[in-house]
């Protein structure tokens, strides 16, 4: 059996949950992170980690909380665990096009500035994938984002969310994406974009009590992919929690859009299904209140033989369904790759 339960890694640190395992679920509502650190406590644990439903308000978020943390690479780093073969069931382009065409047509009636969709696909694969095996391929092929595996969800998200270093915090939105064929980030409808996601952090912050500073946008590559990007860096009153903070601070716009209630809205009327965990916070913290979390991007949900995967883009006036389905597709090719699938472009 497979010795990893979790598992967290980036740059810099890795963190592998090990051993038996408690696993719970801290509820609904803003709340749920406050009662993941009291699951935490009352575990006697050290460390937990945690995957959070998009929605606070769906159900279905989950914490893990491990025997034991490995941090020495407890599986040797050159190894590579095998992926069945699999097939893709569906690529739903044409829903894709027609929930696009809804919300330009929302945001040209002035109901939003901008929403976030996400569009979702699902592979059938011959025999059950260990998410595991996943992960690693993620960690060789992905090494500058953040590889996750919590409960059944895999991912390697470029997006840090929040990292709560006693009392320090910083955050790093990404809004407006581009692969290696030429596309550009310093147009105007990026612009707008980014603006609105750094300007949802910032606003946030604010309203958690946060002292911080807020960087020039800039571009960071991340293998295939290079996003534009705004630093935050900041100073929590004293007596925080991870908890107060991610509170205020998910959904950003950069997952879910402006103004957020109304943003928040239209993606329950306009997506087919609940998104679950996919665009949620995800990563660990620790029973005094620090944490790193990651927004679930470029993962998938294992379930039996089924995956199901999520890729989002920001649409906002001027918006083109065809560029934006391109978007999803660049998004989707690091799953697809640890899975050895391909999707149709």
């Amino acid at each position: 059996m497979n010795p990893i339960t979790a598992l967290w890694s980036r740059p810099g640190l890795r963190l592998a949950g090990i051993g038996n395992h408690q696993t719970h679920d801290p509820g609904v509502g803003p709340d749920r992170y406050d009662r993941a650190l009291e699951l935490l406590a009352v575990s006697k644990c050290k460390m937990a980690f945690a995957s959070f439903t998009f929605d606070i308000d769906e159900a279905g978020s989950v914490v893990v909380i491990p025997e034991g943390i490995d941090t020495e690479g407890l599986v040797d780093p050159d190894s590579e665990l095998p992926i069945p073969e699999g097939v893709l069931l569906d690529d739903s382009r044409e829903t894709w096009r027609n929930t696009v065409e809804k919300a330009l047509g929302a945001i040209d009636a002035g109901d939003i500035q901008k929403v976030v969709l996400s569009r979702r696909i699902r592979a059938e694969m011959s025999r059950p994938v260990d998410p595991y095996a996943v992960a690693r391929r993620l960690e060789k092929h992905q090494t500058r984002s953040h590889v996750f595996l919590v409960e059944g969800l895999v991912g390697a998200s470029p997006e840090l969310l929040l990292r709560f270093d006693r009392g320090h915090v910083t955050s790093i939105p990404l809004a407006g994406s581009a692969d290696g064929a030429g596309h550009r980030l310093d147009t105007p409808k990026v612009a707008v974009e980014h603006k609105l996601a750094a300007d949802s952090v910032g606003e946030a912050l604010d309203r958690a009590g946060v002292t911080f500073s807020r960087g020039r946008p800039e571009i960071i590559d991340f293998e295939d992919l290079r996003h534009l990007a705004t630093k935050f860096s900041g100073t929590a009153p004293g007596g925080t929690t991870f908890s107060e903070v991610l509170r205020e601070l998910h959904p950003t716009a950069a997952v879910a859009g402006t103004p957020r209630d109304r943003a928040m809205d239209s993606i329950r009327d306009l997506e087919a299904s609940p998104r679950g965990r996919y665009s949620g916070p995800v990563g660990w913290f620790d029973n005094s209140g620090n944490g790193e979390f990651a927004i679930a991007l470029r993962c998938g949900t294992f379930e039996g033989h089924t995956v199901e995967m999520r890729a989002g883009a920001g649409i906002v006036a001027g918006s083109d369904p065809d560029a934006e389905l391109e978007e999803t597709n660049w998004k989707f090719a690091p799953m697809l790759e640890a899975l050895d699938l391909s999707i149709q472009v």
